[in-house]
């Protein structure tokens, strides 16, 4: 039973997003080969596998192999493949996280 407004294992993560009625959650194993991987690969993968149609990022958002991949690339590719990206600041993330939390 967890309580608390602070989520702090994967266990509880897990947890608060069931109770959120989300479908599924992804965990993703950083690995060496995971953290060489390029930004436009990471967003192939999440598109085939995830069938993803709209990605919400912070203004500091960086992806890829040593940080290579963000805000403007991000906005370029979501373009190309025909996704929906949504830019925000940190402000604005935090407040839109804890509205569906309240959900």
């Amino acid at each position: 039973n967890y309580e608390s407004d602070e989520v702090e294992t994967l266990y509880q993560k897990v947890a608060l997003c069931s109770k959120k009625a989300l479908d599924f959650v992804v965990v993703i194993d950083f690995s060496s080969h995971f953290s060489r991987m390029e930004g436009d690969t990471f967003i192939d993968l999440l598109l085939e596998y995830l069938n993803m149609k709209v990605m919400i990022e912070g203004q500091d958002f960086r992806c890829g192999y040593k940080g290579s991949f963000g805000i403007k690339e991000l906005s370029l590719i979501s373009e190309k493949k025909n996704f929906d990206f949504i830019s925000l600041d940190i402000d604005e993330v935090v407040c839109w996280i804890r509205e569906y939390l309240r959900l």
